[in-house]
């Protein structure tokens, strides 16, 4: 068995190794004779005297005493300062991950806050104008529609997919629009487009496209508006096949 060897071991003579591994020494005390069990700890206890009133070998030299308790100190001070290292990597480690959660989740950033009260408000508007009950608006899936209606706020999110060239979603922020100044005002985005027109040239690729992202927030947030215009616009999921035309059923 391989023994690790410290200053404190060059004073006593091993009489029986140990069965396994991590049992006691049978140890004998080259100064004074005493066998003992014991480790490294216990040999140096027996040496130098132990903190709690110990009384130490009563034969060992003042110089080997002296000797070891500067090596015992030194040692100490190694494993203290592994010991901070550690604390210090592990401290700093916790707070980056902190520091980087933070700067990676919207949610924790204050314009994303301000901006999710105004979709709540917006979302309540509607359904108060919609007739529904102040219960409904105040109880119902209303409030966890705002943590998915958030990231809507942000003007790129919400005209993502409908064939917005970035330049002009680029001159819209200009004009200080954002996703909310669309769903805060769907009852008057005929009016929004006419006030972009003047501003910026809109194909009517990107016309539509602004219509198409409007209708597809309305639809899946269940908002019932009163504008009959809203509904002349085409669903941008529904696709008619090429060639097919639609045919009109009159009722009896």
């Amino acid at each position: 068995m391989v023994r690790v060897k410290g200053g404190e071991w060059g004073h006593v003579l091993v009489v029986k190794e140990p069965a396994k591994h991590g049992m006691a020494w049978h140890v004998k005390c080259t100064h004074c004779g005493k066998v003992f069990q014991g480790n490294a700890m216990r040999i140096r206890s027996h040496l130098l005297g132990h903190p709690e009133k110990v009384s130490g070998c009563p034969a060992c030299p003042a110089e080997a005493r002296e000797e070891l308790r500067l090596s015992y100190l030194a040692k100490s001070q190694v494993e203290r300062k592994n010991r901070q290292n550690r604390s210090f990597k592990a401290s700093r480690t916790s707070h980056q991950r902190r520091k980087d959660a933070q700067q990676g989740d919207p949610m924790l950033d204050p314009k994303h806050t301000e901006e999710k009260l105004a979709v709540e408000q917006a979302l309540r508007n509607m359904a108060f104008q919609a007739g529904l009950p102040v219960n409904y608006v105040n109880h119902s899936a209303i409030k966890s529609t705002v943590s998915d209606t958030g990231d809507l706020a942000d003007l790129d999110f919400f005209l993502d997919g409908f064939g917005i060239r970035a330049e002009t979603i680029g001159k819209i922020k200009e004009m200080g629009f954002t996703g909310k100044t669309f769903m805060s005002n769907v009852d008057e985005l005929l009016t929004l487009l006419d006030s972009i027109k003047q501003h910026c040239h809109l194909t009517l690729g990107e016309e539509w496209g602004i219509k198409g992202a409007a209708k597809k927030w309305q639809k899946g947030h269940g908002i019932i508006n009163s504008q009959t215009e809203l509904e002349k616009w085409p669903d941008p999921e529904f696709k008619s096949a090429p060639g097919c035309k639609e045919e009109v059923l009159s009722l009896p």
